[in-house]
């Protein structure tokens, strides 16, 4: 149990620096530094995978809703796909109104989730 406790620990603090950088990129894109996030939404997306894939690692035991990780795996589809276009106002869109909202509730749902196992 150990290993997934530290595995909870390692997702809620990728989390939270994931969030911070879907802000950072909102903000970027709305001042029109759309190149300038490019590299930043790929590190998200990789991060974000990351963090899928510690999850799978988990217990059965510690349940996490597949809904809205499929929901969030989509809208980062949606969004690279806009990257590629050059359409950087759905890219603006998609994580303004899709991505950051879903993710928030991801990351609301995994402190209550672990919140019993990391602080026992």
């Amino acid at each position: 149990m150990e290993k997934s406790i530290d595995i909870m620990r390692q997702s809620l603090e990728l989390q939270e620096t994931v969030l911070e950088g879907l802000e950072h990129v909102q903000k970027q894109i709305s001042e029109g530094k759309f190149e300038d996030t490019i590299s930043l939404f790929r590190d998200i997306v990789q991060a974000f995978f990351s963090i899928e894939s510690s999850l799978k690692s988990l217990p059965d035991q510690i349940l996490i809703d597949e809904v809205i990780i499929d929901n969030i795996r989509g809208s980062l589809n949606i969004a690279v796909n806009a990257y590629e276009t050059k359409n950087y106002m759905n890219v603006q869109e998609v994580i303004e109104f899709k991505i950051i909202p879903a993710y928030k509730e991801m990351k609301i749902q995994l402190e209550q989730t672990f919140k019993p196992y990391i602080v026992s």
